[in-house]
């Protein structure tokens, strides 16, 4: 096959294109490594463990990510981490996960008592690790592509799932046993293995007869993202 000039004219461009892109893309990949604090770990890493004298574990998660907002989450992360890991038979735990250029970190902390489930408490930090902002519950909310009409038909959906299960909700109605459950509003957000899950402190006040009924009772699906 012999090429002739207006060949080699469409060749060179499709050439230019191509090296075009991979010089943007590389661009945009640098762009977010410049972000990070610390180029060896990723977009979070653990700065400290502490052991309590019951061999809870208690890990303290920095945000990775060099940004005013980052860093005025990372300080607040850092108070509360020292006000529940120093506490007798408490632990602080966190995981992460990044989908679409947000990091998602969810931190569970708990301070066990007598209960089946101790008293557990969730928080998330949402971070665009793109520009470094720290991103409010609804902006993800928006992100994602919910209402919060949507997320709150999915928790009662799981609080009817729990009503017909508990073989110990002693005659009361649905809305008793809601009632019963619900202690606010307040719930978080974390992505994990492309599944959104609303993470919402429950008041379980007796013990759940067959757990394996329930499973993480804290945690609620919303949906599957592609």
């Amino acid at each position: 096959m012999i090429l002739d000039k207006k060949d080699y004219i469409k060749l060179g461009i499709l050439l230019l294109l191509i090296l075009l892109i991979i010089i943007i893309l590389l661009f945009f990949n640098k762009k977010e490594e410049n972000l990070k604090l610390f180029k060896q770990y990723d977009y979070v890493y653990s700065s400290s463990t502490n052991y309590s004298d019951n061999e809870f574990i208690s890990e303290l998660p920095q945000i990775n990510i060099n940004s005013k907002s980052a860093n005025e989450a990372n300080n607040e992360i850092l108070d509360n981490y020292y006000d529940i890991a120093t506490m007798e038979n408490s632990s602080y735990s966190y995981r992460y996960s990044v989908y679409n250029n947000i990091l998602y970190m969810l931190i569970e902390t708990n301070i066990y008592d007598d209960s089946q489930y101790g008293n557990i408490n969730y928080k998330s930090y949402y971070v665009n690790i793109e520009n470094g902002n720290v991103l409010s519950l609804d902006d993800v909310i928006k992100i994602l592509g919910l209402t919060k009409n949507e997320i709150d038909n999915k928790i009662s959906e799981k609080y009817r799932e729990f009503y017909n299960n508990d073989s110990l909700r002693n005659g009361m109605t649905f809305e008793e046993y809601k009632k019963m459950l619900i202690l606010d509003d307040v719930y978080t957000l974390s992505v994990e293995d492309n599944v959104v899950y609303v993470y919402k402190k429950i008041n379980y006040t007796h013990d759940i007869e067959d757990s394996d009924n329930f499973g993480n009772i804290y945690q609620i699906k919303i949906k599957n993202l592609k």
